[in-house]
């Protein structure tokens, strides 16, 4: 697979990075692009583009937000594989990623994964950890990165 592969993701906790960073490993010559931190990227450059954002009360994380909105015409023109991490699980990502992408853009992604979560506390600011503690004993969470979803994401991309 000689595709030039894009990752996009931005990352509140390090669990979204995780992921893409596990994708990293596994495709062959791709680039980590931090939504967060970085503005510009040449996207014809690019093949394929992997996006990954933590959905957070119900919302994508700004940079992967504005990065989506900056370059969605682009975006419709490459293979596209959406991720989403969190610890809603009850929905499938499209509940979430519709109506912050667009439909069209999540009907064009060839393939969207949830890839689960883990509770890092220590990451977290005060408010979000008191209400994550508290849902997670409600329900009895103990949430894990979900690799086999991420490895379908990965060998999709791959046999593209």
């Amino acid at each position: 697979n000689m595709k030039k592969t894009l990752i996009v993701y931005a990352s509140k906790t390090g669990v979204t990075r995780d992921v893409a960073l596990y994708i990293q490993e596994h495709i062959e010559g791709s680039v980590l692009f931090d939504a967060a931190k970085e503005q510009e990227v040449d996207l014809s450059l690019y093949d394929q583009v992997i996006i990954g954002t933590p959905i957070y009360i119900s919302q994508v994380l700004k940079g992967v937000k504005s990065f989506v909105d900056t370059y969605k015409a682009q975006l419709l023109t490459k293979e596209l594989y959406l991720y989403t991490c969190g610890a809603d699980e009850n929905h499938e990502p499209r509940f979430f990623l519709d109506p912050i992408y667009g439909e069209e853009l999540c009907t064009h992604a060839k393939s969207i994964i949830y890839a689960g979560t883990e509770l890092r506390y220590k990451k977290m600011k005060f408010f979000p950890k008191l209400i994550m503690k508290m849902i997670a004993k409600k329900d009895h969470l103990d949430p894990d990165i979900l690799f086999e979803h991420v490895d379908v994401l990965i060998h999709e991309a791959l046999k593209a």
